[in-house]
């Protein structure tokens, strides 16, 4: 979970033509599949692009996704102070692991064409027995746990790694260990 401070602001309502000041308030986040359920029931497309390609989704997609994050109830201005003062912290957030989990790709696995929304992660947690309580982990644990039990299911088909993968493999961890990652 996110926590941010918002200080007190000043902000024009151009429906009322009013200025407000608002008191400080302290705003409570999670990057979920909750949250991400809750954007594309709204948009009717999936979120999932704009992880991949930052500035995929416009100002008023992005401050929407803000709202949806957010737990509790907040002046209805805050995501719009939120992406403007806050934008590359929540982003930093948002692009967090949050696991010491690594999982490395074996050979030139094609990427799937299948696009990816809220339900078919639904599906996947059905599939691996993954309790719905996790819809409410950070976005990212949700989908390492979801690969973790991908990977563990597919390599008990009894599967062997050509000598080119492990090969691969060898290279790629031995790569990671010289980094330190």
């Amino acid at each position: 979970m996110l926590t941010i401070q918002v200080g007190e602001h000043e902000f024009y309502d151009g429906v009322k033509e009013m200025f407000f000041h608002t008191k400080p308030i302290s705003v409570r986040m999670e990057h979920s599949l909750i949250s991400i359920s809750k954007w594309e029931a709204f948009w009717k497309k999936s979120y999932l692009p704009s992880l991949r390609e930052p500035g995929v989704h416009g100002f008023a997609e992005e401050q929407h996704y803000l709202s949806c994050m957010i737990i509790g109830t907040v002046p209805d201005h805050i995501p719009s102070i939120l992406l403007q003062n806050h934008g590359t912290e929540i982003q930093e957030y948002i692009g967090d692991p949050q696991s010491a989990t690594k999982i490395y790709r074996i050979g030139n696995t094609p990427s799937s064409s299948q696009t990816v929304t809220a339900e078919l992660i639904y599906y996947w947690m059905i599939k691996f027995g993954i309790p719905f309580e996790c819809e409410r982990w950070h976005f990212n644990r949700l989908l390492t746990l979801i690969d973790v039990c991908n990977v563990k299911e597919s390599s008990g088909k009894g599967g062997r790694m050509s000598t080119m993968d492990s090969a691969n493999y060898r290279h790629q961890l031995n790569k990671a260990r010289r980094n330190g990652t």
